[in-house]
């Protein structure tokens, strides 16, 4: 579990699951991580290109929660945390354009 403190009170403003090493290192990812050393780029960056997209619709979905949560930690008002939040999900709409020359 992570702890997001507000900075100037030092008060808990929210948490946030981790994964255990026991998740990481779990079967699923261990096939994930032999299928992109053996299958073609090609394959990777389409496979890279969803996982981008669907965590780009995570954060979308859960924008107003971040936004929440940044604001709490930082002390700032929503609209300018809002836009850290469209930054971020710009970043992955990129990153999942740029996959197939990954």
């Amino acid at each position: 579990m992570l702890h997001v403190r507000q900075v100037h009170r030092r008060e808990r403003s929210a948490t946030a699951d981790r994964a255990s090493r026991e998740q990481v290192d779990q079967p699923a990812v261990a096939a994930a991580r032999r299928s992109f050393e053996t299958h073609p780029r090609s394959i990777r960056a389409t496979v890279i290109g969803f996982f981008c997209d669907t965590i780009r619709a995570l954060i979308e979905a859960h924008r107003d929660e971040f936004v929440r949560t940044i604001v709490a930690g930082a002390g700032f008002p929503p609209p300018t945390r809002s836009n850290e939040v469209s930054c971020t999900i710009q970043t992955f709409i990129v990153s999942g354009g740029e996959s197939p020359s990954a």
